[in-house]
């Protein structure tokens, strides 16, 4: 081979890192005398081999083309850059072998993802993460490569060719999901994907306004908007860049952040949004939200990392693909041998799921949420780990394990389905975009099953699932057409997604995400994991008119207790969890929904006597609850606000107790709630006793701009009664959530109706 050296540079000089990949190429062409063309050259004149390098993209912009891959890479490749491939994708210094086992090098997910890309993009050969995860050596995995290596499909485009330029592009099959979910759901907080990023306090705002303009630039996801909603498959179009310019919005504190947290509306846009929050105490805080059908929560993470690189001046890599790449090619990609596969998973009727819960399901699924974080101890870590890596599984099989027996165990089901979001990028893990495919995997998990055949089989299931993603839920149900059942998400009421791309773990420069709460729950239980490596959490977001908090906590700390015994105990032996059932109140909730008027004219009455809308809602049900119990002296808890004290006769004026009860809620806000409850003398229905129950109450009240109470939805072991409600702005929500030995349904019934015609009174003396 005849090499050429440019020695004053010029326009045809190659930096070391693509010098060496012409090299390589030129090595592994497959020509004996083989003469590498520079772009610009004239080829015309060089007959022999030719490799065109390709041209470098600036950072910030996408590349669209894919450079031809020398047809002898494959024949040409030997174990040792194999095996060099591993050892610089999994950090060691040291030759590694074909003994080595991958997951004891510390392999996980993804890993594996930046093994096989490499190896398609170094070597031209194509192979499935799944084939390495399954493999018990490295050696038997480079066998494989070597023997069969080609096209592969796990559901994701390897190499994924560029969109046609047109003016609308179909949605992909996770979009349609989500879009179609918001459609019928009418929106909701449940579809938005907001982020508060805590930014330096000496923040520069033209750069960070500057970095948000690269930012939309870059993806395309940030510059598009749906059509088309009525048509069987939606569009989405790709608007041009037209300039952005950074809003400032000044808050009082962080407190204040959640309430800008706004459902979107596809049908009129935007889509995205950025705004950046001042605090009165001079903390710099950017919001950013999208909607759902655009992103998932890698996404949010991509942006916060490159937001972070670009603010700082960080060069950032190409975007190899944008959102649309990947809808055209889901929508032209032919998927029968997938649809088979989900088929005959699913027979017939799909199986439900009721974990055990403090309320009764609702009869509509109302998408009211809460959330509750946890943490797995060090150890516990540790002993995930290095059971995952005994048995040859990841973490994420460990964990989805766990959550089955804990399934089982609760339910008695051995029937079930737990769905998961996975990653449908493949290589292109800079992509911005709705791309998390939730797949339902259906288990079948028995008492007498040891960890290693439970780990076993959640791994194949998974596996195999994943070989056949390229059909997905919404294409499931379009075929299955599964009774409908408004009151629950269809086909699955638990998803886990586990987390450890490398935006967790380290490798990534972010701004520091605060937490946020938007009280809204797509499913029964959404279980979301965070691996950071060195760490394991958990948030778990349930749905709030379902389970208490006492309910979500005992979950976790039964899972928590399932991952001890699967780590501390044998291989074969069966795990001797078994759940104890707590000691459950039997709770009922009445419920009723006035119009318009009513919801007018209680702002009318508060407007009118200089009160907050919530103390005239307060006072109403506290004048309500003196006549029904004859208690004159009382207290009842307002979430967010503490204690409020009652002294109510029958001769206490409304315009008084109004009065008092709005300065008893500034009182009690500045106050500590310091004994857990409200207590009362006697019981609520009958002639006080001297053993009588002492029951605890409490109130709650939202507005139309308010996102609801966290603690409004829920009758806990702290309160045997709260009354809710909520002003959605054209009608008032009357909810009564009571322990049925405190008070029965029939006359929470009549407490309830009591309680609108009190307020329906006071309503009308603000016309008189």
């Amino acid at each position: 081979m005849a090499a050429r050296r440019n020695v004053d540079g010029g326009p045809f000089a190659l930096d070391p890192d693509r010098a060496f990949d012409v090299l390589r190429a030129a090595i592994f062409c497959g020509d004996a005398a083989p003469v590498v063309v520079m772009n610009g050259e004239d080829a015309a004149s060089r007959p022999l081999a030719t490799f065109h390098t390709p041209e470098a993209a600036p950072a910030g912009e996408t590349t669209k083309e894919t450079p031809e891959r020398p047809a002898a890479f494959s024949a040409a490749a030997t174990e040792a850059e194999l095996l060099d491939i591993f050892r610089d994708c999994l950090g060691y210094d040291r030759e590694l072998t074909r003994g080595d086992d991958f997951f004891e090098l510390g392999g996980d997910s993804i890993a594996a993802t930046r093994v096989t890309a490499r190896i398609d993009k170094e070597l031209g050969i194509r192979v499935g993460v799944l084939d390495l995860l399954e493999s018990d050596t490295l050696g038997g995995f480079m066998d494989k490569v070597l023997a069969d290596g080609g096209p592969n499909d796990e559901g994701a485009a390897t190499d994924l060719p560029p969109a046609p330029e047109r003016d609308a592009y179909p949605v992909g099959r996770e979009q349609l999901s989500i879009l179609y979910a918001d459609m019928i759901g009418e929106g909701g907080l449940g579809f938005n994907l907001p982020a508060f990023l805590l930014l330096p306090r000496d923040l520069d705002r033209t750069r960070l306004e500057e970095a948000i303009t690269v930012l939309i630039q870059r993806h395309d996801v940030l510059r598009t908007s749906f059509r088309d909603f009525d048509a069987p498959h939606p569009n989405m179009v790709v608007h041009p860049f037209e300039g952005f310019t950074l809003k400032t919005r000044r808050i009082p504190d962080l407190s204040a952040k959640d309430a800008l947290i706004t459902p979107f509306d596809l049908r009129r846009g935007p889509s995205s949004r950025f705004l950046l929050l001042v605090t009165d105490a001079g903390e710099n805080v950017l919001y950013l939200d999208i909607h759902h059908a655009l992103a998932d929560g890698r996404t949010i993470s991509l942006f916060n990392a490159e937001l972070y690189a670009l603010y700082h001046g960080l060069a950032l890599p190409p975007v190899s693909a944008q959102m649309k790449d990947f809808a055209w090619w889901q929508f032209t990609r032919d998927n029968e041998a997938d649809r088979a596969y989900w088929l005959a998973r699913f027979p017939g009727e799909p199986p439900t799921l009721d974990l055990p819960a403090d309320y009764d399901r609702p009869p509509a699924l109302t998408g009211r949420g809460g959330m509750y974080e946890f943490e797995l101890p060090a150890d516990l870590v540790a002993g995930v780990k290095a059971l995952a890596r005994r048995e040859g599984v990841t973490n994420y099989h460990v964990t989805l394990a766990a959550w089955s027996l804990l399934v089982h165990a609760s339910t008695g089901a051995k029937d079930f389905v737990i769905a998961v979001s996975v990653d449908s990028r493949g290589g292109h893990l800079n992509t911005a975009g709705m791309l998390a495919s939730l797949l339902p995997l259906r288990f079948a998990v028995d008492d007498a099953a040891s960890p290693r055949a439970l780990l076993r089989h959640v791994r194949d299931v998974s596996n195999e699932a994943l070989r056949h993603g390229g059909y997905i839920l919404h294409d499931l149900l379009a075929d299955l057409k599964p009774t409908a059942r408004l009151d629950r998400s269809p086909l699955s009421e638990v998803i886990l997604s586990y987390m450890n791309f490398e935006f967790a773990s380290g490798e990534a420069r972010l701004f520091e995400p605060l937490h946020f709460g938007k009280q809204a729950s797509k499913t029964d239980l959404s279980i979301f994991a965070s691996d950071t490596g060195q760490s394991i959490g958990f948030a778990l977001e349930y749905y709030a008119d379902l389970f208490s908090e006492a309910d979500v906590a005992r979950m976790a700390r039964d899972f928590t207790r399932i991952l001890e015994l699967l780590t501390s105990g044998g291989a074969e032996a069966p795990v001797p969890f078994v759940r104890t059932p707590p000691a459950r109140r039997d709770i009922g909730s009445a419920r009723r929904e006035t119009g318009r008027a009513l919801s007018e004219g209680l702002r009318r009455v508060a407007r009118d006597k200089g009160a907050s809308e919530a103390a005239a809602a307060l006072a109403t049900f506290a004048a309500l609850f003196a006549r029904l119990t004859s208690r004159r002296e009382f207290a009842m808890d307002v979430p967010g606000r503490g204690r409020v004290r009652f002294a109510v006769d029958e001769d206490t004026e409304f315009d008084d107790l109004l009065r008092r009860t709005d300065a008893e809620l500034t009182r009690a806000g500045r106050e500590a709630l310091n004994d857990g409850g409200i207590h009362f003398g006697g019981s609520l229905t009958g002639d006080a006793q001297p053993d009588a129950p002492r029951p605890r109450a409490a109130f709650s009240f939202s507005g139309p701009d308010d996102a609801p109470e966290p603690d409004a939805a829920r009758l806990d072991a702290t309160h045997d009664l709260i009354c809710r409600v909520r002003d959605d702005g054209d009608a008032l929500l009357l909810r009564l959530d009571h322990d049925r030995a405190v008070l029965d349904a029939p006359d929470a019934t009549k407490w309830l109706g009591h309680y609108q015609l009190f307020l329906e009174e006071i309503a009308k003396g603000s016309d008189r």
